[in-house]
């Protein structure tokens, strides 16, 4: 009888271990959201509007960013929300293209996913425009059941 228990308390445990593996469909569908989230981030920096962008972002300890030059090494959260709120004045409006070169790697398990992509923006300043082509690398994790970029990687395309 112990055996039988000891038996069944170890499956038990073991099967309560292993993650359920998504499907193809399930994948699909979580690409999907993460794109949903990127065209809101960059809508969000079109528009300046703070809440749009930063709701994508993780708020975890873990959470770091590399923009474009090497003044923005971004190490928390409200460095983020900093690093908006200087950017927002610094141009009058800001358009983006379809993403382009989207490319996802998502886990098995659903909450872990890499995903690099180009997207290309026009930025109007006072007194000219600026057409730039970025190239972002970020990987992005689920926090209470909602993707969030944990970590975050910008250049420029000249």
């Amino acid at each position: 009888m112990k055996r039988l228990i000891f038996f069944l308390l170890s499956i038990t445990l073991i099967t309560s271990c292993v993650q359920q593996r998504m499907t193809l469909d399930q994948i699909d569908l979580e690409k999907s959201k993460i794109e949903s989230l990127i065209i809101q981030m960059n809508n969000g920096v079109a528009s300046k509007d703070i809440d749009a962008v930063s709701n994508t972002i993780s708020k975890s300890d873990e959470f770091i960013g590399f923009g474009t030059d090497s003044t923005e090494a971004i190490k928390s959260y409200s460095e983020w929300i900093e690093l908006m709120k200087n950017s927002f004045p610094q141009y009058e409006s800001a358009k983006f293209s379809e993403l382009r070169n989207l490319s996802f790697q998502i886990s098995s398990t659903g909450d872990l996913a890499s995903v690099i992509y180009e997207v290309q923006a026009e930025y109007v300043f006072a007194d000219h425009s600026s057409f730039i082509l970025f190239r972002f690398a970020n990987s992005w994790i689920k926090e209470n059941g909602e993707w969030k970029v944990i970590h975050w990687l910008a250049s420029l395309a000249l």
